[in-house]
């Protein structure tokens, strides 16, 4: 707890001067969902609208389970790496550590997932898919191994969503090309 606190702090403290220079920034509201971006409003338009495709897909799925966030989610979508770089814990910049095309974190009186928008991804709106799964699994957090909470949201990371259909856990080509070339063994199976 106290350490979603500091990232929650230090998050803050770096959207701030981030929102002092740079590129004009735009907030778009959905019925469940607030998107902040500097990538303008059509694409913070979009971001909400998936946002809320997921959380129906979600509310769809698992009917007894509250899609619906008590603290409001605030997304602060940034267009590219610099921008992820300037809002993101310092802990995260470190030499070593992964490199993030979105994170989660939970504050007490709101919700935060910030997204780099130029992430290269499979499906358009993985990382849209993939911290949203996180904030629902948010209750879980206590008591489900990191390897399971992890693997569930890149499973609905490779959603694609239109207008009728929703395809979940679509095959990511990159993870299919890198499994084709490790053998049974390096991937951990007995």
């Amino acid at each position: 707890m106290v350490r979603g606190a500091i990232l929650f702090l230090m998050l803050g403290s770096a959207a701030a001067q981030a929102f002092a220079s740079g590129p004009a920034w735009v907030e778009v509201r959905s019925p469940h969902f607030t998107v902040v971006t500097d990538a303008g409003e059509k694409q913070g338009r979009q971001l909400a609208d998936q946002f809320e495709r997921m959380r129906w897909v979600f509310q769809t799925l698992f009917p007894k389970a509250n899609a619906d966030p008590i603290a409001p989610i605030v997304t602060i979508a940034v267009r590219n790496k610099q921008g992820l770089e300037a809002l993101e814990p310092e802990a995260y910049r470190a030499k070593g550590q992964v490199k993030l095309a979105g994170l989660f974190l939970r504050g007490t009186d709101k919700n935060y997932i910030l997204l780099r928008l130029d992430a290269e991804e499979a499906h358009a709106y993985a990382n849209v898919y993939h911290e949203y799964t996180h904030y629902l699994m948010r209750k879980a957090d206590g008591w489900l191994p990191l390897w399971l909470n992890e693997g569930l949201a890149q499973f609905y990371e490779n959603t694609d969503i239109d207008d009728k259909t929703v395809w979940l856990g679509q095959a990511n080509p990159d993870e299919l090309r890198f499994l084709g070339q490790r053998s049974a063994a390096d991937c951990g199976a007995a």
